[in-house]
């Protein structure tokens, strides 16, 4: 099924594993209140390779690492969860 969106430019949301570690970040970026973009400065990479990480390359562990101390949580957080 095709969804529409208002701009044929705006990108689609993507779409995440439950209990992936990319799931897992953006559900501890959201319980802090925090967006993908805010993770730009945290890994030094541009806007683009940073969304990348939520759906195409997966993340490395240094960058994880980084995640995990800007959120102040512990780098486990991103793994071992049960899909809610």
């Amino acid at each position: 099924m095709n969804v529409m969106y208002p701009n044929r430019h705006e990108p689609r949301p993507a779409r995440l594993r439950p209990g992936s570690v990319a799931a897992n970040v953006a559900a501890e970026l959201a319980r802090k209140g925090k967006t993908k973009a805010d993770l730009v400065p945290v890994l030094g990479h541009a806007r683009n390779t940073v969304y990348s990480r939520f759906t195409d390359t997966p993340f490395d562990t240094d960058e994880l690492e980084a995640i995990a101390t800007f959120l102040d949580v512990p780098v486990t957080t991103f793994w071992h969860k049960e899909a809610a």
